[in-house]
């Protein structure tokens, strides 16, 4: 009779127990990693809410620098729309000064200052001012 062929003895008593003992210790550590993994997608969730806050954060900075600018350059543009009326005004302020320049040189000396009144002079009544 071969070996193969012959009765086949039931295993020892302690292969039983460490196969169990293998499976639960690997059930175990199975465990192990799957709550391991779930913290690490808790803290990469956390961590992406918070990119995601200080994104937003820097876009609001760079949105709110940009409409400064934006409102300079049209304060900017409307002093540049209104120098061609306040230049047609001094043009017109600077003929109307020519004009009057010219009318004065041109009609001789000026007219005489009106003549100043008459010096009040305290009378014995009333007290002379300080």
């Amino acid at each position: 009779m071969t070996r193969a062929d012959g009765p086949s003895n039931p295993p020892p008593n302690w292969v039983n127990w460490l196969g169990t003992g293998i499976t639960s210790m690997l059930a175990v550590l199975f465990l192990v990693l799957v709550h391991q993994v779930r913290g690490q997608n808790d803290q990469i969730q956390s961590l992406e809410r918070r990119l995601e806050g200080l994104e937003n954060a820097r876009a609001l900075e760079r949105t709110s620098a940009l409409e400064g600018q934006v409102q300079t350059s049209a304060s900017r543009l409307q002093a540049l729309e209104s120098l061609p009326s306040d230049v047609q005004r001094l043009a017109a302020q600077q003929q109307r000064l020519q004009t009057t320049i010219d009318q004065l040189r041109g009609s001789g000396p000026p007219p005489p200052l009106p003549g100043l009144p008459p010096a009040m002079t305290p009378t014995p009544d009333t007290p002379a001012r300080p």
